[in-house]
């Protein structure tokens, strides 16, 4: 199956679903942020997105870690 194909299909599904505006890539970023929040390790998480350097995804997706950051100061606040 060609890398066309692949597209043609994921754009076609999209739009069953009225979800015209999403790419793959999207896709991918919201795999690596629901693993990050649910608290899969990062090295697992880079793993999973094939970079071959952690930082890649540490750099990538400090955003989603700064939020559990500030969840657990919150949730330590109401202690």
């Amino acid at each position: 199956m060609s890398e066309r194909n692949i597209l043609r299909t994921f754009k076609s599904v999209l739009g069953v679903v009225g979800a015209e505006d999403y790419t793959i890539h999207a896709l991918k970023h919201t795999f690596a942020s629901r693993l990050l929040k649910a608290g899969t390790e990062i090295s697992v998480v880079s793993k999973l997105l094939g970079h071959a350097d952690i930082n890649t995804t540490y750099s990538t997706y400090i955003h989603v870690l700064n939020d559990q950051i500030t969840d657990v100061m919150t949730g330590i606040s109401k202690i």
